[in-house]
């Protein structure tokens, strides 16, 4: 990652640190659980998953690749 970063608040979670998957209530995946993100400035929208952090494949809601469940480009 370049020098040039931001934080922002993780588009998986929406600042929550945590995340529900199959019912059960877990540490956000994107965010390690702090809500928030460094990311390359100036913060960009992931385009797979469009800053949700999460992505519909095969009928089953999981973590984008694209951002690794932070909803932002990582650069």
């Amino acid at each position: 990652m370049n020098n040039n970063t931001t934080t922002v608040t993780c588009g998986q979670c929406r600042g929550q640190g945590t995340t529900v998957w199959n019912g059960n209530k877990t540490t956000c995946l994107g965010c390690q659980g702090s809500g928030n993100v460094r990311v390359a400035a100036p913060a960009t929208l992931c385009g797979q998953c469009r800053g949700q952090g999460t992505v519909i494949s095969q009928g089953k809601r999981e973590q984008c690749g694209g951002c690794g469940g932070s909803g932002y480009f990582k650069g």
